[in-house]
């Protein structure tokens, strides 16, 4: 009857720390989870004020940029992130892409005075992917 009396006892003593352990180790996990809680708010507010800031792109411009105030007015055109100024001729076309074979694409010309050599000339800037890569124009 002893042993098994002092059985019992190391049995409840075991169970009582275990309850302990069990109690304080369940603290620690809503501690944590509250710090995940809070670092993941974090992390989406942080991606938030990127996505509004350009996605944190700050290391390279957008590739083409047409800022027009009215219908008559002369577009603003900044191309990797340079203005263009002496514009002669801006052409941009967009089209979505479907399910045919070479369907959408797009096609930018931005014909300039080019200021900056000895003798100005005419340049010319053009892009053309998807459909329009096969265009002669």
């Amino acid at each position: 009857m002893l042993i098994v009396t002092e059985m019992t006892n190391r049995v409840e003593g075991v169970t009582k720390r275990t309850e302990k352990e069990f109690e304080v180790l369940e603290k620690e996990a809503r501690k944590l989870g509250k710090q995940t809680k809070r670092s993941c708010n974090e992390a989406h507010d942080a991606l938030k004020t990127l996505a509004e800031l350009g996605g944190g792109r700050t290391d390279k411009p957008p590739l083409l940029v047409i800022e027009l105030e009215n219908e008559t007015a002369v577009p603003k055109v900044f191309y990797k992130g340079e203005e263009m100024t002496a514009k002669v001729h801006v052409g941009f076309d967009w089209e979505t892409r479907s399910c045919e074979p070479l369907s959408g694409g797009m096609k930018l010309n931005i014909e300039h005075v080019d200021k900056k050599v000895k003798c100005p000339n005419v340049r010319q800037i053009t892009h053309k992917v998807g459909k329009f890569a096969f265009d002669d124009e």
